[in-house]
């Protein structure tokens, strides 16, 4: 099998930007002057994630939204981070891994000749900056704003063809999510998470193609 890998033109990458900022923020919050009262939800954590996302491409043209399709599936991965507590005000900085389970395969006869060809999403790794209030120092309600770059696979063949190709595109996550502390150590969340991808294909095909992905996710936590 012929394996080609596409590369996507120069994206903002705004990895840096999150990074810094919530470095400054977790600096802000270290050096204040409130004491810092250790509750269930602060601290080093890592987190087991599972749910449903759905990869979408839309067409703007003039001023209209075109739904041009769509692939879902099941997802699932790890998250680590560091959470950090003034006053019952958390924020809080993680990395993740998600494995997709999205595709959609389509087969095609052309004179007798079959050919199938197949989309689907590899994975996904983010970072990404979690704000928000505990009610009750147990219950988290927060909004996160974040960096995710996804790999797309794609395959044909059909006689004489045997053809598979790789890309990675990079898209600015946000959402939100509530987290509940169970126990002292253990939480579990759910959350929304919307992400907008680059148009990798715009210097390609010259159209205004928006991918994007919906996602709504569990987990749960464990705190160290």
């Amino acid at each position: 099998m012929e394996t080609v890998s596409l590369s996507g033109r120069s994206a903002a990458r705004p990895a840096k930007y999150i990074i810094a900022g919530a470095m400054i923020a977790l600096g802000l919050i270290i050096s204040s002057p409130s004491a810092r009262a250790e509750g269930p939800l602060d601290g080093l954590y890592i987190v087991g994630i599972g749910g449903y996302e759905r990869y979408g491409l839309d067409l703007e043209s003039g001023g209209v939204t075109i739904d041009l399709g769509h692939i879902s599936g099941a997802g699932g991965g790890v998250a680590i981070g560091w959470d950090l507590e003034v006053d019952d005000w958390h924020l809080a900085v993680e990395g993740e891994y998600v494995w997709s389970g999205a595709s959609a395969t389509e087969i095609t006869n052309t004179g007798g000749d079959v050919f199938t060809s197949t989309l689907h999403v590899k994975r996904s790794i983010g970072l990404a900056a979690r704000y928000g209030y505990a009610f009750g120092g147990d219950i988290l309600l927060y909004g996160r704003l974040g960096w995710t770059k996804t790999k797309i696979g794609f395959a044909l063949t059909g006689p004489g063809l045997d053809l598979a190709a790789s890309t990675s595109v990079n898209g600015l996550s946000y959402g939100a999510g509530v987290e509940w502390a169970i126990t002292t150590r253990v939480s579990l969340r759910g959350e929304y998470i919307r992400t907008n991808y680059e148009n990798i294909l715009e210097d390609i095909l010259g159209l205004p193609l928006e991918p994007s992905r919906d996602a709504f996710r569990g987990g749960i936590a464990l705190r160290f």
